[in-house]
């Protein structure tokens, strides 16, 4: 694992660099490439950061068997297009097509999959790795949305979202009425991935084990309120806020200035299907990537 891990700091670290420089020369013939560019970088810059954890978790716990070897032929594949847009950077003869066609190639190799394997091994070790792919899917899905704008990369573009997903953006319905979580669970489950917990305490358990994008949380329940179990997530998760939608059908005094105290977004019972489901999307879309994302 060691050495795979050592060679996936350098790809990220090569990548990095030729996004960046692509970005430079680029910026005066297509600022909307060049900032996607930058974007891309920043990725890369993250991704660095989260093998370089890796690298020191490794140290400080010893090497882990990986079962797979990465092989010369592989890493060649992978290196390929980063050395050719070196090789005419350096020249200052690099094109928008090439590159356009040096991310595509990228993104499908064994690139991503070797990344996630590193991911995968180590979670279950550390919940400081537990919630990295579903940060690589945003970036992998960031690179499809600028391809499907882009005339003539159809084939590319069938080729980056027929990738299989990585990550499947998870919900977590808190909520004591057996028929309204169900109801929400049959709604939300078209486009996410959706569980439920009848109160604060079995969410309280289910949230610190694994991770939600979305935790869409009545408040007045038995055995623990949502409130309660937001503070005691918080505690522990500071980034929290960011993945809480509360929806009740008493609001009174103090939770009103709880929620307004927190910044919390909230739902007035009966909530329209329509705006619960918009709520989930924009907190979705408001959630922090790579290396935005603070804990």
């Amino acid at each position: 694992m060691k050495r795979m891990i050592s060679w996936l700091i350098g790809i990220e670290q090569k990548a990095m660099q030729v996004y960046e420089d692509a970005a430079d020369v680029i910026d005066s013939e297509d600022p909307r490439l060049a900032a996607f560019l930058r974007g891309l970088a920043k990725d890369e810059a993250w991704h660095f950061h989260i093998m370089a954890s890796a690298a020191d978790f490794i140290k400080r716990k010893g090497d882990i068997a990986a079962g797979i070897e990465l092989d010369p032929q592989t890493k060649q594949k992978i290196e390929k297009p980063f050395i050719r847009a070196r090789r005419l950077l350096a020249q200052n003869n690099i094109t928008r097509e090439q590159i356009l066609d040096l991310i595509s190639q990228a993104e499908q190799s064994e690139w991503n999959p070797l990344f996630l394997f590193v991911i995968n091994t180590l979670k279950q070790k550390s919940r400081e790795f537990r919630y990295v792919a579903a940060l690589l899917q945003s970036h992998i899905q960031s690179i499809a949305d600028f391809f499907a704008n882009e005339p003539g990369r159809t084939r590319q573009l069938e080729a980056l979202t027929g990738l299989p997903r990585i990550w499947r953006r998870k919900i977590l319905v808190v909520e004591d009425d057996v028929a309204i979580a169900e109801l929400l669970e049959t709604l939300l489950s078209r486009r996410w991935y959706v569980e439920t917990a009848g109160n604060g305490e079995i969410a309280l358990k289910k949230a610190t084990t694994e991770h939600f994008d979305v935790i869409l949380s009545d408040i007045n329940m038995p055995v623990m309120d949502g409130l309660k179990f937001y503070r005691h997530f918080s505690k522990v998760y500071p980034y929290a806020k960011q993945h809480f939608i509360f929806i009740t059908g008493n609001l009174n005094t103090r939770n009103a200035d709880f929620l307004k105290q927190h910044k919390l977004p909230y739902l007035l019972k009966p909530a329209p299907i329509n705006e619960i489901q918009k709520a989930v999307r924009n907190l979705l879309q408001k959630l922090p990537t790579n290396n935005e994302k603070t804990e």
